[in-house]
């Protein structure tokens, strides 16, 4: 399994424009890739609600759930607050691709 480290752009994930530039290229590695990619949070302190809704909510409703979890692993998100910020753009962003 190829490991990608979130901590390459930043140990703080934190604007819009820096999203929108790691799910670009999650998607690029997403369609290259055969295998599922480790998503590796170690070294990552720090994720914005408009990061996480940039990268991860716009990536997971443009190819949905299970496509998301078939092509990606999260790693080392150990932090229950970086977990939560996560969990709630994903949700907040399903729910609003849906209404």
């Amino acid at each position: 399994m190829k490991v990608l480290e979130m901590s390459q752009w930043g140990t703080a994930l934190g604007s819009r424009d820096l999203g929108e530039k790691v799910r670009s290229e999650l998607l690029r590695k997403m369609e290259l890739q055969k295998q599922p990619i480790a998503l590796s949070f170690d070294g990552v302190f720090v994720v914005s609600s408009s990061f996480a809704d940039e990268c991860f909510g716009k990536l997971i409703a443009a190819i949905g759930p299970s496509q998301f979890k078939e092509c990606f692993v999260i790693t080392n998100l150990i932090d229950k607050n970086l977990k939560l910020i996560l969990n709630k753009a994903v949700n907040k962003r399903l729910v609003k691709e849906h209404v």
